[in-house]
């Protein structure tokens, strides 16, 4: 009997490795599947976190355009809203700078201002009694302006604003001592009648 011969045929990859081989495939694009859709899971959230409104703040520039911080949480301005009404500015003796605090306070009445168009607002500049009536027209002129300059500057229509100057007359406080006169030296911020926020 004559021998054949057999050929063997050698595989590239045996059964076992090739098992090996493709269970290890699966494996690493199933963790290539898992890590790309936490990418896209925590890019998602951060993007609702950057859109989601604040419901806590620190003050009115932690809160949108036409909204004010009011008792830590933003509020919509609308008519009748309280922070909206007339606003009192007080001066230094012979001085139309105003504080810190009472910046903030007119940065404030802008919002309003700005998130209603059709407000308007009188901006009435004082004086204490002191002083020659011609330097205290002068001077509450000054202090009207200086808060009007301020509401410009924050994007407030000059057409929104009347600056009326009183000089020593229509005192706040008739007592002539410091605490008196510390109450007339100042500038009222007032929505004009008419206005759609109401006092």
């Amino acid at each position: 009997m004559q021998e054949i011969e057999v050929r063997h045929r050698v595989a590239f990859f045996d059964r076992s490795k090739l098992s090996a081989v493709l269970i290890l495939g699966v494996v690493i694009l199933a963790s290539i599947g898992v890590i790309l859709g936490l990418r896209q899971c925590v890019a998602r959230d951060q993007v609702a976190v950057a859109t989601a409104p604040s419901t806590t703040c620190g003050g009115d520039g932690e809160c949108r355009d036409r909204q004010l911080c009011i008792s830590a949480a933003c509020v919509d301005i609308k008519p009748g809203l309280a922070e909206c009404a007339e606003v009192q500015v007080h001066f230094a003796t012979d001085s139309a700078d105003m504080s810190a605090a009472d910046k903030v306070a007119v940065e404030r009445m802008a919002r309003c201002l700005k998130a209603d168009q059709s407000m308007k607002l009188v901006i009435a500049g004082s004086t204490d009694e002191r002083g020659s009536a011609a330097h205290n027209s002068e001077l509450s002129e000054k202090r009207a302006m200086a808060v009007a300059r301020t509401l410009q500057q924050q994007g407030v229509s000059a057409q929104q604003l009347s600056v009326v100057s009183y000089g020593e007359h229509y005192p706040l406080c008739v007592e002539s001592d410091r605490d008196c006169w510390a109450k007339n030296r100042q500038a009222s911020l007032t929505p004009s009648e008419g206005a759609a926020v109401a006092k």
